[in-house]
């Protein structure tokens, strides 16, 4: 979170900025404000958003109950971070103007830092000052408002993902050695090059095929959002891949019309896990699939995916598609590249005995403790010996 946002304020300064405040308030806050509703819950805010008028379930959202009390909360620490974003802003703008020098602070921490680039609202701003008059230009309010969303919507969903990521490369000793020979190797041809820091690079990151194997089956079995929902702005004709039986047996349906304000959910989980296009092995975590089959032996060898053209990344559904791509899926891969590179070369990562892990779905999927049926509090023991 850090490294995205810039320089940090001293960690030992006893003034806690809104920044501050909002990054310790916001570990996984859409897991526990979304939670995982019962069937009873779910059926009343169904019957709720059906039946009852807007307005009225704008006052239901201040119903004293303890998950819209903490979404109130959070609220009130994303304004203040918004606010605190356009201050720190205007100030080094002020001061930018008085000392004649080019603004190259960290704007959504108000300290200096070396490279502005690392700061996502000083981006933003330099690309809408960059439009023209005829394009619609957004105030800095409205830009410095999409900061804490563009974080929250990344930050469960990658942190997540790189918890199982974790788990499975410890559930796998031997392809845990594998990867990170393969991460040692390669860096210290890169070391030994003109150029060594290329190796932290895209390009260079991209060069590990077992790495980014590992990566690729993490995001497949464990998608960050495993379901998400659209709603139809005019009548449309879904074709099925596969004919399904008529609820009277006798014939076959090709296809669904769906109207115009239709609700559409779609299962990327279930997808990313269909037997048609991932082969008979989709239900099992297997890292190989994405590598030759070339001199593997048989049980390592993947099944022969079918290519769907679905998603921007590796015919996967995690990142969506189409015009409501998600736009972070490219800063996804190079976090989960660069967190695992650095961690794979330094320390090794076991399984604790008698403890199991299942996971848990809600806005993501995350996991918690096997034998504690009853929480929903993200938790993954993991043994760590340093090398």
């Amino acid at each position: 979170m850090h490294a995205v946002l810039g320089d940090t304020p001293d960690p030992e300064s006893k003034k806690h900025t809104a920044q501050k405040m909002w990054i310790e308030n916001s570990s996984n806050i859409l897991s526990e404000l979304i939670s995982k509703p019962t069937k009873r819950a779910l059926i009343i805010e169904r019957l709720a958003e059906a039946l009852l008028p807007k307005t009225l379930l704008r006052i239901m959202l201040h119903l004293p109950e303890e998950r819209l009390k903490r979404l109130h909360r959070f609220s009130k620490l994303n304004a203040d971070f918004v606010n605190e974003i356009l201050a720190n802003h205007e100030s080094n703008q002020l001061g930018c103007s008085g000392s004649g020098a080019d603004d190259d602070s960290d704007t959504t921490t108000g300290q200096r830092s070396n490279d502005s680039s690392t700061s996502i609202f000083s981006a933003m701003v330099r690309i809408n000052e960059g439009l023209s008059k005829s394009q619609n230009k957004l105030t800095l309010r409205q830009i410095a408002s999409q900061i804490p969303s563009m974080l929250i919507a990344g930050q469960d969903t990658v942190g997540n993902s790189l918890s199982w990521a974790l788990y499975e490369l410890a559930s796998h000793p031997d392809w845990q050695e594998r990867v990170r020979e393969e991460i040692i190797s390669h860096a210290r041809v890169s070391r030994d090059s003109e150029c060594p820091e290329a190796f932290f690079r895209n390009e260079g990151l991209d060069g590990l095929p077992c790495l980014n194997a590992h990566i690729k089956e993490t995001l497949r079995f464990y998608p960050g959002v495993p379901m998400v929902n659209r709603i139809t702005l005019e009548d449309v004709v879904f074709p099925l891949a596969e004919p399904i039986s008529s609820a009277d047996g006798k014939s076959k349906v090709t296809q669904i019309l769906v109207q115009k304000g239709t609700r559409v959910h779609f299962n990327l989980a279930a997808y990313n896990k269909t037997r048609s296009i991932w082969g008979e092995d989709a239900g099992s975590f297997n890292p190989w699939r994405w590598l030759p089959t070339q001199g593997l032996s048989e049980s390592e060898q993947g099944s022969v995916r079918v290519s769907t053209g679905l998603g921007p990344y590796a015919n996967l559904s995690t990142f969506i598609g189409g015009a409501r791509v998600c736009v972070g899926w490219r800063l996804s891969i190079l976090l989960m590249q660069t967190f695992l590179t650095r961690c794979l070369a330094k320390f090794r990562f076991t399984l604790v005995d008698n403890v199991g892990i299942r996971p848990i779905v809600t806005f993501t999927i995350f996991p918690a403790l096997d034998n504690d049926k009853d929480s929903l509090s993200p938790s993954l023991p993991l043994g760590i010996e340093m090398l």
